[in-house]
């Protein structure tokens, strides 16, 4: 049997070696085509598994309040009192950014130092967070109130 013949009674199935192809820039193409989507998605995966912070879009970055409860207090009258204890004013963070205040739970957003609560008893209450635990109040009119809510203790 001859070179012809062994061509004409080969499978057509057979694979042929990129060099036998009859497009072989069709195929060297593809297989460029190929690498380079893989690369390519290579580098996404690995961007989307770097840790980003979370921006919220006018407030800055978000963020959880400390576990624990929040004892809430006024400045002292003439008395002589330092602080004046507002217990209705007391509340609890449960986790991530829910609170509890007597028994019924609610939900706060944390965008840079400014704490909004956006569900529950104290919905619409607004504080500034002035450190770790510590949060004051925001009046009406932007400016800090005279309430301040200092954490007692952990969970």
């Amino acid at each position: 049997m001859g070179k012809s013949e062994m061509r004409k009674s080969r499978a057509l199935s057979a694979t042929r070696g990129l060099w036998q192809s009859h497009h072989s820039n069709a195929s060297a193409a593809s297989m460029k085509r190929g690498s380079t989507n893989q690369a390519g998605i290579a580098c996404l995966a690995v961007l989307l598994a770097a840790p980003m912070p979370s921006y919220a879009v006018p407030g800055g970055q978000i963020g959880t309040l400390p576990t624990g409860g929040y004892q809430c207090d006024l400045p002292g009258g003439n008395a002589g009192d330092l602080r004046h204890r507002i217990p209705d004013e007391d509340f609890k963070v449960i986790s991530a950014s829910s609170y509890a205040v007597k028994g019924k739970r609610g939900t706060y957003l944390l965008t840079g130092k400014r704490v909004v609560i956006t569900g529950g008893p104290f919905k619409g209450k607004k504080y500034r967070r002035a450190s770790y635990g510590f949060l004051r109040s925001i009046a009406s009119d932007g400016s800090d109130g005279n309430l301040r809510c200092v954490l007692t203790g952990g969970r």
